[in-house]
């Protein structure tokens, strides 16, 4: 899904630079439009390209989209692999979780030392030491 999203973006900003770049030049054709009635047919053709432009980067957009959802609904099914970027569920029950805490809060660690020690919230080790005493 990270990188559908990362192509997704970097498909936009292509689209996006490719739009400004179009009208960059539609702002400078209309200026020579003014002076020189002649490229009236060059002012017509980039008006068609950059609205066959913006056509065909809202088609890729859509089935990006369309992409994600799928994907989504696979892992909601658990078919997709969980993406990389999130964290793996600890595999030791909560009580064993909880235990961890209490000792080594009575070997003297802080809860924050505790919290990045264990890959915990900090308020999930303060509730476990206030919970033991």
């Amino acid at each position: 899904m990270t990188l559908l999203l990362i192509f997704s973006i970097l498909l936009s900003l292509v689209c996006l630079a490719s739009f400004a770049i179009c009208l960059i030049k539609l702002k400078k054709l209309e200026k020579t439009l003014l002076e020189s009635p002649a490229q009236a047919q060059d002012l017509l053709d980039l008006r068609d390209s950059i609205d066959d432009l913006n056509q065909e980067g809202l088609k890729i957009a859509r089935e990006i989209g369309e992409k994600l959802e799928e994907y989504r609904e696979l892992q909601r099914k658990g078919v997709a692999p969980v993406s990389q970027t999130q964290p793996s569920p600890p595999n030791d029950g909560p009580s064993d979780k909880y235990a961890e805490v209490i000792r080594l809060a009575d070997e003297g660690m802080k809860p924050l030392t505790i919290s990045r020690k264990l890959n915990m919230p900090i308020g999930e080790v303060e509730l476990a030491m206030t919970l033991r005493q």
